[in-house]
């Protein structure tokens, strides 16, 4: 048959492959029933044997023996394509085949992990109380989630003594102008002069008004209103400003007058009589012409003033136009003269037209209103604890505490509470204490903190009997999951809470039978993509057989993990009771736990494992054990400047589901990579955006439906561009890469993607260590 002119006119069967990277489902079946059926009909020339046979109709018995052979090949092919999609790590969807070629790896897909918890315990009575490991505490249910179980795994004593404390409140020491005491403390009256003194500034001032003022801390308030306003003193220190009240008052002598003022801001002032209570130092306040000045008193003396008399030939002389002066000497009467030191020079003519207010009583204490947020400057180097407080007696000072505001979270502070004799307790928090967001008042302190894990005990479970004749036995748990706590030491991060026991002797745990001797009493754990825990033993060669026995074989161990984990203020169950032990709450919300690995992770972290080849040298090393790393959902790396090490670091960024574990993370990346590389680990930080999606929607689509499914396309914490643990950290956001996740959404034919309500530009850098959060995506 000759080459036909254009290519659509030739049937080739089967099509040649054509399969592009990247798929996440191979295009393996070539045909289906029609393709088969029309080559089968095609092909009967190519048969001589078929050459006579002419019925092409439906009902004919040959033909529809040839369609039941296409629906076979038809089915055959639908299996051989879900087969091959098993048989490459990026397409495989079942849990089971993904492990399998992880294996070739020698990866070991990672088990679920325990979520950890911070808890508040409070104590009963006088004396301490000994938990023993295992003591229990139950969540409450939240979200879809059953109550989980958190334990205790060492022994720990609590003390009464620091089961709770209340930070006293805080108030700032600025002066910014306004003058406020405490109720019943302020000793003032409207009309009266006063002195404020403070950072070298000394002030003179009539109250004007004194009113009640309710604070936001609650509590009521004096606000004195003073003429003139004290606006020299703001920005100083509340602590260094007195207040003295000046009660009585003192005039010029009429018959001697004072002397003129000399040079400099000093003055000489006789007083009409004599003033015993004056005394050197004293503070005074002279008024003339509504001016008020506010002066020391530098020198007291009492002078002798002759009084001058009129006889009564005098007085009727002056009655009649006539003046006669008395010249006969005249009585002194004793008189107060004071200098005063003044810090600016008075107006001209003052000495003769005054009053000079003293008599100085304590006008009260100013102060500031209580804050409402407390952050960690307001408690450093110290805070003082609202008392008395008990004293702490056998009780340890140094230990973190919890602090817990009114908000259902709060952050556990390293540092040490110290109480004396009188009951006056401080709390110092450490110097490298990590700073916490603020928190609303009252704040109250926990010290009485225990770590816990989630996962329930189960004892001394017989899981059989052991047949010696038998190689490779195995035995399986009756609980799932199998509890895996983190271990940074262990090379998968993790280490199972489980004891073995053969005939009461404990067996230890072993990655695998590799290098295992006929006598080593090791097994290995093997978990069911349902998560079922199977314990083996050897054979006898790699790994030693366990002797026979009936019900010999125990395990006590724990049940219970995964990423899902309680929040703040919900584990307030004691599981089991404990003599002494009141009650139980965790301030703070669960962290770090994972799911068991399945395909859609499997297909990522195990290739990138075999990468590093347990060493962490490039960027993409650090960056794939990062992510592999337990509670972690994404990461990021990068060779930067760090400010606190004044040099270039490998630095990664993280996001955590839950917590912080860049302590835990550092450590164990240090174990893998070169001790002289600087390592820091930081939360990545998120940026909130604005980031608003107006759809153009086909009309053969519902638009209710159609809007879910996009916001899904780019929020859902699986497959999400912007999730978590898909977005880029440090990188550029491109608009057109959000346009092509959207334009795929079925139904989707144009996106406008708006940020700050103007069109997104090309790209969004979040900055350095930093990652675009869309939690308040809007789809329109």
């Amino acid at each position: 048959m000759p080459d036909p002119c254009c290519p659509c006119d030739a049937t080739q069967h089967p099509p040649p492959p054509d399969i592009p990277p990247g798929l996440a489902s191979l295009p393996r079946q070539w045909a289906g029933f029609v393709e088969y059926r029309r080559a089968m009909l095609a092909g009967i020339p190519a048969h001589p044997a078929l050459a006579s046979w002419r019925a092409r109709g439906a009902g004919d018995l040959g033909v529809m023996l040839l369609e039941m052979w296409a629906y076979v090949l038809d089915v055959v092919g639908f299996y051989d394509a879900r087969i091959a999609d098993e048989s490459y790590i990026r397409t495989a969807k079942l849990p089971l085949s993904a492990q399998r070629l992880v294996r070739l790896l020698g990866y070991r897909p990672k088990p679920a992990v325990s979520a950890a918890a911070t808890l508040a315990l409070v104590a009963d009575g006088a004396d301490s109380v000994v938990l023993p490991p295992g003591t229990a505490f139950r969540s409450e249910a939240f979200g879809d989630e059953p109550p989980q179980v958190f334990e205790i795994t060492a022994s720990t004593t609590i003390w009464p003594q620091r089961n709770t404390w209340r930070l006293a409140p805080v108030r700032g020491d600025v002066f910014a102008g306004r003058l406020l005491f405490a109720q019943g403390t302020a000793r003032l009256a409207v009309g009266q002069v006063v002195v404020l003194s403070g950072a070298g500034i000394r002030l003179a001032a009539r109250v004007r008004t004194l009113a009640s003022e309710r604070a936001l801390d609650g509590a009521t308030y004096v606000r004195a209103d003073l003429d003139p306003p004290p606006t020299a003193l703001a920005g100083t220190a509340l602590s260094d400003i007195a207040i003295v009240a000046l009660t009585q008052q003192a005039s010029p002598n009429p018959v001697s007058p004072s002397p003129s003022l000399t040079a400099g801001p000093t003055a000489s002032i006789t007083l009409d009589r004599v003033y015993p209570q004056l005394s050197t130092g004293d503070v005074v306040v002279v008024q003339t012409a509504g001016v008020l000045m506010a002066a020391t008193i530098a020198a007291i003396e009492i002078d002798l003033v002759a009084v001058p008399t009129v006889t009564s030939a005098a007085i009727a002389l002056r009655r009649f136009a006539a003046s006669a002066v008395d010249t006969s000497p005249h009585p002194a009467m004793p008189v107060t003269r004071v200098s005063l030191a003044l810090r600016a020079a008075p107006p001209a003519g003052w000495a003769n037209a005054f009053l000079m207010r003293f008599g100085s009583i304590d006008g009260g204490t100013p102060t500031l209103p209580a804050k409402t947020r407390i952050a960690m400057p307001d408690v450093v180097p110290t805070a003082a604890l609202a008392g008395p407080v008990e004293p702490l007696g056998a009780a340890p000072g140094p230990a973190a505490v919890l602090a817990k505001g009114t908000e259902a979270e709060g952050p556990k502070i390293r540092g040490s509470v110290s109480v004396d004799a009188a009951g006056n307790g401080l709390l110092q928090p450490a110097s490298d204490a990590t700073p916490f967001a603020p928190l609303r008042t009252p704040v109250d302190l926990y010290g009485n903190l225990v770590e816990t894990t989630r996962g329930e005990t189960v004892a001394n479970e017989i899981l059989g009997s052991a047949d010696a004749t038998q190689a490779f036995q195995s035995f399986t748990l009756q609980k799932k999951p199998l509890t895996y706590l983190l271990d940074t030491a262990s090379p998968d991060h993790t280490r199972a809470a489980l004891e073995l026991r053969v005939n009461g002797i404990l067996w230890q745990e072993a990655p695998s039978f590799f290098d295992a001797g006929p006598t080593d009493e090791v097994y290995v754990v093997r978990r069911d993509p349902d998560q079922t825990a199977r314990v083996i033993f050897g054979d006898g060669i790699r790994g030693a057989r366990p002797s026979s026995g009936v019900g010999n074989v125990t395990a006590t161990y724990r049940f219970g993990a995964g990423a899902a984990k309680p929040p703040a203020g919900t584990i307030t169950q004691v599981a089991r009771q404990v003599k002494g032990l009141r009650s139980v709450f965790n301030p703070l919300p669960a962290r770090g736990g994972a799911d068991a690995e399945g395909a859609g992770i499997l297909r990522i972290a195990a290739p990138r494992s075999a990468l590093t080849l347990g060493r962490a040298v490039s960027l993409d090393d650090f960056e794939a054990l990062a992510r592999g790393f337990p509670g972690i959902v994404n990461a990021a790396a990068a060779w930067a400047f760090d400010g606190s090490l004044q040099r270039a670091s490998v630095k990664i960024w993280i996001i955590a589901d839950g917590g912080d574990p860049s302590g835990d993370l550092r450590a164990n990346l240090r174990g893998n990579a070169d001790p002289q590389v600087p390592i820091v680990v930081t939360p990545a930080t998120p940026v909130p955006i604005d980031l608003r999606v107006s759809l153009e929607i086909s009309g053969r689509y519902d638009p209710a439906t159609v809007r879910p499914a996009a916001k899904a396309a780019l929020v859902d914490p699986q497959s999400g561009l912007l999730a978590p643990a898909n977005v880029a950290i440090g990188r550029p956001l491109f608009r057109s890469e959000i346009t092509a996740r959207l334009l795929a959404v079925p139904g989707v034919l144009g996106a406008t993607v708006m940020l700050a309500g103007a069109l997104a530009p090309v790209a969004f850098m979040p900055g350095e260590g930093s990652y675009p959060d869309a939690a308040g995506l809007l789809v329109e």
